[in-house]
């Protein structure tokens, strides 16, 4: 006879109940190790395959002091810029150069170099940006060069004046370039308009000082891009202000309003004048900060495309912003021409050096800034110029004796005092350009020039955050 009916299992005994937790944990250790191999095996290959998703995005931090800043010690990633990657690395100050303060020191020629996007070498590799080729070029002359990149994006006068007085002077510079562009008179303006004055009287940004997110390996990197784009949209939805706008920009000239930098094209000298005169106070501050702490100071009045070779750059991504030929776009050589006979230290046009060049094309063909011919041409320039110059380099006493005694002889120096250039390819060019190399007084300079910040009148500005932006001013 067979029993029907439902058949229970025999209960577990104490020993099965009691391995049935080890098989849990078993299974836990399994799957975490499966996950680590697998995240392992996929940080390989990305750091294989895709270096750029492996370390950070381009950060801008806002600055109280210097308005915005790279973070330190950080390597990040500028993105595919005209058909490369672009890689970034930072030192302990956030200046994009493989310099710290104390290697640097140990070179006997310290050049530091101050400048916008263009100094900066936006779109270019570290080892073919300006100051990198700057001081390929001094080396191959002999010279124990060190080049210091201290410049930022979007920075102006006003900011490198901050940057040098706060930073650049611990590095101990006894050269000092900087490398002036057509639109740092506007960001001055806006700068300056951004500025607020605290209790105490210091002039500050109100932004406060954001603090790096130092974003490594793939799941890193990949957070630090999305928080990018969301941190922006999570404050306009919360009824805040999103990323800052570089491009907003606002000023009125003889009655009418321009919305961009490049309004000193369109009109006289005497219109912007003004607008001028600020910026010269900040490059005046600068130089005479260097020349308290002895180095020597000059300053490079760099042109755009359109002011030699109006074929170059033809998908440029600022034609709206001005024509090829504007009326007055060439009053910004010329009030620093008028600048040359007072200033008391070195200015030098770059145009005749970049009409004179023999080669093309010098930017990108959809930016203005320069390409790496460009920025080649640009380091060679400035390298024959203070090899025949400069104190500090070879032929550089004999440069500066000639000049002043052309001085004192009623004239600037005659072509016949000044000294072969050291490259001789650019001998033409600085025969060519004007420049002035006045005799250093620096207790007088510094009396004169008393480096103070002009206070203008606050302002209502829609600013919130800092540079964000990842495109280059």
């Amino acid at each position: 006879m067979i029993a029907t009916g439902n058949r229970r299992d025999p209960a577990p005994t104490t020993s099965a109940r009691a391995a049935q937790p080890g098989r849990c944990w078993a299974g836990a250790v399994l799957a975490l190790l499966v996950t680590a191999l697998a995240v392992g095996l996929a940080e390989g290959m990305a750091r294989l395959f895709w270096p750029e998703y492996t370390v950070s995005p381009v950060q801008m931090l806002a600055s109280s002091r210097y308005h915005h800043v790279m973070p330190a010690n950080l390597r990040m990633y500028a993105g595919r810029i005209h058909g490369k990657q672009v890689f970034i690395r930072t030192n302990e100050d956030g200046f994009r150069t493989g310099y710290s303060r104390r290697t640097f020191r140990q070179h006997d020629l310290r050049v530091a170099v101050f400048g916008d996007s263009f100094a900066y070498g936006h779109g270019l590799a570290e080892e073919r940006m300006f100051a990198s080729l700057l001081e390929q070029k001094l080396r191959a002359q002999g010279v124990d060069a060190a080049v210091l990149n201290a410049a930022e994006k979007g920075y102006s006068p006003l900011l490198e004046r901050r940057r040098y007085e706060g930073l650049a002077g611990a590095y101990a510079p006894n050269l000092v370039l900087l490398l002036l562009d057509a639109t740092d008179i506007g960001d001055d303006l806006k700068y300056e308009s951004e500025l607020t004055t605290k209790p105490r009287g210091e002039r500050v940004f109100p932004y406060g000082d954001d603090r790096p997110h130092f974003a490594r390996g793939f799941l890193g990197s990949s957070w630090e891009r999305l928080r990018q784009r969301l941190t922006p949209a999570l404050r306009r939805w919360w009824g805040g202000a999103g990323r800052y706008d570089y491009y907003q920009f606002q000023v009125t000239v003889d009655g009418r309003v321009e919305t961009n930098r490049f309004f000193i094209y369109r009109h006289p000298l005497a219109a912007t004048r003004p607008h001028f005169d600020r910026t010269m106070s900040h490059v005046n501050a600068t130089a005479a900060a260097c020349a308290a702490q002895g180095a020597e100071f000059y300053l490079f009045v760099t042109p755009r495309f359109q002011h030699w070779n109006t074929n170059e750059c033809p998908r440029n991504w600022e034609a709206g912003d001005y024509a090829l030929k504007e009326p007055y776009q060439y009053e910004y050589f010329r009030y620093f021409e008028e600048q040359q006979a007072t200033a008391g230290y070195a200015i030098v046009n770059m145009l005749p050096m970049f009409q004179k060049a023999g080669r093309t094309p010098l930017v990108f063909d959809d930016d203005p800034h320069w390409n790496e011919a460009g920025s080649d041409f640009a380091a060679g320039a400035v390298a024959a110029y203070l090899q025949s110059h400069a104190a500090r380099l070879a032929g550089g006493s004999a440069a500066r004796q000639a000049g002043v005694a052309g001085q004192l002889r009623g004239g600037r120096g005659s072509p016949e005092s000044r000294p072969p250039s050291a490259t001789p390819a650019l001998a033409a060019d600085l025969e060519g350009e004007r420049c002035y190399s006045a005799k250093s007084a620096k207790a007088a300079f510094a009396t004169k020039h008393e480096p103070r910040e002009p206070r203008l009148p606050e302002k209502d500005h829609p600013v919130t955050d800092p540079l964000q932006a990842g495109g280059a001013p």
